[in-house]
Order: C-alpha cells, then sequence, then structure tokens
C-alpha cells in the first residue's frame, strides 16, 4: 500500500475490493500513526491514505540530501541530555544522528562527536 503496488480498486465494479482496500488502508494508517511522535503526526493529519502518509514522512526525514543534513543537524544539536536519565542510554541517541549524517556525505568525525557530548553534559 505504501508503494502502491496495490492499487485502489474502482468503488463502482469491485466494491467489496474497494471496501476491503480502505479498512487495510485506514489499519496500516493507525498503526503508523500511533508510532509517531506529536511533531511528525501533526505534519500528516491531513493526509488521505497511507501513501501519502508514507510520501510525507519520507519527504521530512529523507527528502533530498540537503534537506536531510539539515533535519539531522538540528536533532544532533538541539537534543537536550538531562538528569533525571542515565547518561548512556542518552549518548546512544546521539551516535545514529552522527552515523546517518555520515552516510548522506556530512561526515561527523569522533573528534567532534565527543565536542557535541561533552557540550550536551549537564554540570552535574
Amino acid at each position: 500500500m505504501v508503494n502502491s503496488t496495490t492499487p485502489l480498486p474502482n468503488s463502482t465494479t469491485d466494491p467489496d475490493a474497494y471496501q476491503d482496500w480502505c479498512r487495510r488502508d485506514k489499519e496500516a494508517q493507525i498503526q503508523l500513526l500511533l508510532t509517531l511522535s506529536h511533531a511528525p503526526c501533526n505534519h500528516v493529519l491531513n493526509t488521505k491514505t497511507l501513501k501519502e502518509i508514507w510520501d510525507l514522512l519520507k519527504i521530512r526525514y529523507q527528502g533530498n540530501n540537503n534537506l536531510h543534513q539539515h533535519y539531522l543537524l538540528k536533532c544532533l544539536f538541539t537534543l537536550a541530555f538531562c538528569n533525571a536519565e542515565p547518561m548512556e542510554p542518552q549518548i546512544s541517541k546521539v551516535i545514529p544522528i552522527t552515523h546517518q549524517l555520515t552516510n548522506i556525505g556530512f561526515p561527523i568525525t569522533n573528534q567532534l562527536l565527543a565536542g557535541v557530548v561533552r557540550v550536551k553534559l549537564l554540570e552535574s
């Protein structure tokens, strides 16, 4: 349904298949929406099909390399650490972002990664 290999049947010529397709599409939409955090969920609220949701999310998170770089850099530099949680899992959230940036041609060296983590560490 995401890549349109299961096209929407004609509602006039095959109403049962049309209803089944719509039901499966809605179920998939709900499953996907339940996994999203607040901001991306708001980004796709006015969509009608699973494919529309998927396409908007793909643009948001992949886009072209420049758009993706900007999004990942924003995540990297705005992700805040907090005292209420252990540091290791918080640092573990930063590392995949740097790997993704490196994979799309914006290399993050270990020195830069260490600097980013050091800046995020709280005084306590």
